[in-house]
């Protein structure tokens, strides 16, 4: 294929199909030369989120049993530089890794569990690249345009830009800080000495306009720079910052919005997925109101849920068994974008109530097999 540059330098050409599974070179030539070697052809798919999508393998379960089965040369990942741009970015640091014992421990584990599924069911190269960054706000993954058009999100708009108004006073925040770390260390001791979760550290002081929660920063640094190269499908892993303030009541109005403006953006209408938050002991937070809003998401089209109710710990915020969060998201993407027949494409959904006498009759969609409620 041959082009001519922009003139920003800028250039882009469109190959016909080529054959999945064949090891290129990729050989560029103008007044200069470069080549790529060893560049796969296949099914790549983006997976996004907060600290659950980040979680690397080496964090999960029986790490030494998938290290050793890891040597899989036609799986690889991309990991995008944690950026937090104040606009746009048309560029972002990161390199694409192949799957091996020694390389698949610092690979996103949720994306990794799905992608192998694909990888061996399909018997095609997966690439897998994972933008996704621990304690973050679904708001700080949407472009501001996308966000603007939230009308119910104004106030928290509103509110970051009454926060960036005047300068940041960096010594001040970092005094504020260091008080903040005193007192959590000794609630850390307070917690170990009661046998309860400690409380998480607190955030350290970053200027308020480059801040990683800051609506649309996210988009601007890692989700803008990789449009519009070729991805099949999205999987998303977040929910559990935003069920924390005001914010939960509006997950769905924001998921929904992120949905079709990625897809804009993108200009392809590609299947996107997420992992429903799971089990948890967390009585003083919203997470009742956020899987909500996941559920009621599902009725955007190509849309999917892995149902994780029961694979969570309630204990732990990072549950270590994100191999079922990887195969329910596979089996989502198998049956309904591949085609393939798999055991069930989503875990059981409710689809409605009615009341008799003292009777209430709940009936389920995706209740493949029957569903059993012990106790």
């Amino acid at each position: 294929q041959s082009t001519k540059a922009g003139a920003d330098g800028a250039w882009r050409v469109t190959f016909g199909a080529l054959k999945a599974g064949e090891t290129l070179t990729l050989a560029v030539k103008g007044k200069n030369a470069l080549t790529v070697q060893d560049v796969l052809v296949g099914e790549v798919w983006l997976g996004s989120g907060q600290s659950n999508m980040a979680m690397t393998v080496n964090r999960c379960k029986d790490f030494d049993k998938e290290q050793a089965a890891a040597t899989l040369p036609q799986l690889r990942m991309f990991t995008v530089e944690r950026v937090a741009g104040t606009s746009p970015q048309a560029t972002c640091k990161g390199q694409w890794v192949v799957c091996a014992p020694e390389t698949v421990g610092a690979y996103s584990a949720t994306a990794y569990f799905f992608g192998r599924d694909l990888h061996q069911t399909l018997k095609v190269p997966v690439g897998l690249i994972n933008s996704s960054w621990g304690g973050t706000p679904i708001e700080a993954w949407t472009s501001a345009e996308a966000l603007a058009a939230v009308p119910a999100f104004k106030p928290v708009l509103d509110a970051w830009v009454a926060r960036t108004a005047k300068p940041w006073d960096r010594a001040a925040a970092m005094a504020g800080y260091e008080k903040q770390v005193a007192a959590w260390k000794e609630n850390v001791k307070k917690a170990k000495a009661a046998g309860k979760e400690p409380p998480r550290a607190p955030k350290k002081p970053v200027d308020p306009r480059l801040d990683s929660y800051h609506p649309a920063n996210l988009f601007n640094g890692m989700i803008a720079p990789l449009i519009p190269y070729a991805i099949k499908g999205a999987v998303w892993y977040q929910g559990e910052s935003n069920a924390n303030d005001q914010t939960a009541e509006l997950y769905g109005l924001q998921l929904e919005a992120k949905i079709l403006d990625w897809r804009k953006r993108w200009g392809s209408d590609f299947p996107y997925a997420w992992v429903q938050l799971p089990n948890y002991r967390a009585s003083d937070r919203n997470w009742p109101l956020v899987r909500e809003g996941m559920l009621k998401t599902l009725q955007v089209p190509k849309t999917g849920m892995a149902t994780t109710m029961d694979i969570g710990e309630t204990g732990d915020i990072h549950p270590k068994n994100k191999q079922d969060v990887g195969h329910r998201l596979a089996f989502w993407a198998l049956g309904s974008v591949y085609g393939q027949r798999v055991a069930s494409l989503c875990g059981p959904l409710p689809a409605g109530h009615t009341v008799k006498g003292r009777e209430v009759v709940c009936t389920f969609t995706h209740a493949d097999g029957g569903l059993t409620a012990p106790g």
